[in-house]
């Protein structure tokens, strides 16, 4: 977990209906490197623990937690450069 600002959620009342900030505003980037560094700083540790076992190989499925689809494909790509 890191402490950034990537993701604003709407707060619903009659102030928001004049700012014009009804929906969440999001700043893919941001969002984007912090999944990414989570990503990696998750699959270090369990390499660690694993003896510096190649994770990937080893395993006949991996998870990702995933709002839309690029995200997966490029934390899948993080994974096989590191």
């Amino acid at each position: 977990m890191d402490h950034q600002y990537d993701f604003y959620k709407p707060i619903l009342s009659i102030n928001n209906f004049i700012s014009g900030s009804e929906y969440p505003i999001v700043d893919g980037k941001v969002s984007m490197d912090c999944y990414i560094g989570a990503m990696k700083e998750c699959y270090n540790k369990l390499k660690q623990k694993k003896r510096g076992e190649n994770l990937i190989d080893a395993n006949d499925y991996i998870c990702f937690h995933t709002p839309f689809h690029k995200m997966v494909q490029k934390a899948f790509d993080a994974l096989l450069k590191i």
